[in-house]
């Protein structure tokens, strides 16, 4: 499956409620064409006027090159979301995929019978 907007939207919002308690506020979906990353929660950097970050222009991005079974898209979709989940609750982590990721990573797989990864292997390419 190649994800479309349409379909990500509803799924962030199915997850939402399902998994995070609806605290996640909705977020810019984009498509875009990367090769070698499937999905990804970006967001901009920089100091405000007393010296601390602050952080603007957040997204979910989703790359149409890859063509995967339905479930591992959602868990793909997860995946981000969870990055998005420890970015709002302003979590601190020791890496991007640290101890505090793989434990919601984890327990998200075992309450909810998901197999989301840190990354995803044998992701075939939509030509």
């Amino acid at each position: 499956m190649i994800p479309t907007i349409p379909y990500i939207e509803a799924k962030f919002d199915e997850f939402n409620k399902l998994i995070f308690s609806g605290e996640l506020p909705k977020i810019p979906i984009l498509l875009g064409s990367a090769t070698r990353v499937i999905g990804s929660f970006t967001y901009r950097v920089h100091k405000n006027f007393w010296g601390k970050k602050a952080y603007s222009d957040l997204k979910l991005r989703f790359s149409t090159k890859f063509d995967l079974p339905e479930n591992e898209l959602q868990d793909v979709i997860i995946h981000e979301m969870i990055h998005y989940y420890i970015h709002f609750k302003n979590l601190k982590d020791r890496s991007a995929h640290g101890p505090l990721f793989k434990n919601l990573m984890n327990q998200i797989n075992k309450n909810f019978g998901r197999n989301i990864s840190i990354r995803h292997k044998g992701a075939v390419r939509a030509h």
